[in-house]
């Protein structure tokens, strides 16, 4: 199972030192895991802030490493509920989470109550990016915007709960189109990114070959469809 996001702590694992210790200094980001961090979301990976601070903390971690964060849980309760509230809010399931703490015993709960999701120290990170989990066979130019595609999805959502009105009405006034027409070449990349990453679009569960999507544009019989927004 490939993991689509990251879920990081803040005090000690993404910033060398703790937030609220220092108001007036706060603590600089950890150059090498803001390294992975960038690594990753070049692979397409979203990365989320699960952390025992006021919400102000994710907003300075995002000036600090230069990274807008698609989801972010900042309180006191169990890192476990932080976790499983990211994992819900990104439409995830736990095998496609990675949650990275420096305190063993923070590690301990979310194994215990989310079992699935791949827990790891902060020194277990960057050796975790070469790991298969973390590498996707396929990086298209769409991938590797989905921390802004994440982004806008939020600001939408966000809109449509002020608006008020029906989900319709909503779409009416937002004036989204969609655009759907016969897959062409260019479009193969993507195809075949789509069946490896989600099974939203591939029931099967096994991904499909590009070759394979290409031998499908060259036939009469199936020719496959793609949506534009």
């Amino acid at each position: 199972m490939l993991i689509k996001c990251v879920i990081w702590d803040l005090d000690n694992t993404l910033l060398d030192g703790v937030y609220l210790e220092s108001p007036d200094d706060p603590p600089t980001a950890n150059t090498a895991l803001t390294a992975v961090l960038t690594d990753l979301a070049g692979r397409g990976i979203l990365h989320a802030i699960a952390s025992r601070n006021p919400p102000e903390a994710c907003r300075y971690a995002e000036q600090a490493t230069g990274h807008a964060f698609a989801a972010s849980q900042c309180g006191w309760g169990a890192k476990s509920t932080a976790v499983a509230a990211i994992t819900a809010e990104l439409g995830l399931t736990a095998d496609a989470v990675a949650f990275v703490d420096d305190d063993a015993m923070e590690r301990a709960e979310v194994s215990f109550n989310e079992p699935d999701v791949l827990v790891l120290a902060p020194e277990d990170a960057a050796e975790a990016a070469s790991w298969p989990q973390f590498s996707p066979p396929v990086v298209t130019a769409e991938a590797r915007r989905r921390g802004e595609l994440y982004l806008q999805r939020r600001a939408r959502q966000e809109e449509a709960k002020a608006f008020g009105g029906s989900r319709d009405e909503f779409l009416r006034y937002s004036q989204t189109q969609v655009t759907i027409a016969p897959a062409t070449p260019g479009d193969v990349a993507r195809l075949h990114e789509l069946s490896v990453r989600t099974h939203q679009f591939n029931s099967s569960g096994t991904a499909v070959p590009a070759a394979e999507f290409t031998a499908l544009l060259g036939s009469a019989d199936h020719h496959p469809v793609i949506a534009k927004e």
